[in-house]
């Protein structure tokens, strides 16, 4: 008989992508209020009045989501007490560290360390909530499988923003929708035959997020394509042509 899943499995779960959604926000709520004073032409999410609100209060905002953080962080460890799996709550804990250390070096540098951060960053984000849950025996190889579908294609595409264009000027002529496609189709192909072949149990579920990835990909490169050919039949054969 396998094993029952219990309500404490499912709030385990929602707590823990929750905490990780939490910590990875501190980053952007750092981000999006110290670190642009430092930019020449920084990306803003808040408007200035909401900047200069949370700058005044930052110290006093950013305990409180301590506080809260830490309550979330005991009732992560009081329902991995009671789940139906084995969960390693002491490593969630140092995903959680890891992410916001990770994120302050990443808001405290603006060279080509900001590239490879992202791959951590990713992989934490994304992935982070179900490492606790994955055996140590096999960890390597989820990490490595999780890595390939989508922190290192999100490290080829965050190459190409213009600041690292200047480090790596090879990417001038890189067209992201096309490595996507090439990616994911390739990504694809391999996880399918490592499930086919039965080379890992975790190359099935991987498969289907790479294929998931890759369809994905396809209708956004057919939408864009096609509001191109849209634009351009208006241009040429518009009403006031």
């Amino acid at each position: 008989m396998g094993t029952v899943v219990n309500i404490y499995d499912y709030l385990l779960l929602f707590v823990g992508i929750v905490l990780v959604n939490y910590v990875y926000e501190n980053g952007y709520l750092e981000n999006d209020v110290k670190t642009i004073k430092q930019e020449n032409n920084p990306t803003l999410r808040l408007n200035t009045e909401e900047i200069s609100v949370i700058d005044d209060k930052f110290r006093a905002i950013f305990f409180i989501r301590v506080l809260i953080g830490v309550l979330l962080t005991t009732a992560y460890f009081y329902l991995a007490a009671f789940a139906s799996v084995k969960v390693n709550a002491y490593m969630f804990l140092f995903v959680l560290i890891a992410l916001q250390i990770l994120y302050i070096i990443y808001n405290r540098v603006r060279n080509l360390l900001n590239l490879f951060l992202i791959l951590p960053l990713s992989l934490i984000r994304f992935f982070g909530f179900i490492l606790p849950l994955i055996p140590e025996r096999e960890l390597g190889a989820f990490i490595t499988l999780a890595v390939l579908t989508y922190p290192l294609s999100k490290f080829f595409e965050f190459s190409t923003k213009e600041r690292f264009r200047k480090i790596l000027p090879w990417l001038w002529n890189f067209n992201i929708d096309r490595f996507r496609i090439i990616y994911y189709l390739m990504l694809t192909v391999l996880l399918g035959a490592g499930f086919a072949l039965k080379i890992h149990q975790y190359c099935r579920i991987f498969f289907l997020v790479s294929a998931f990835y890759l369809i994905y990909r396809l209708v956004g490169l057919l939408v864009i394509n096609n509001q191109k050919i849209l634009a351009d039949f208006g241009n040429n054969f518009g009403r006031d042509k």
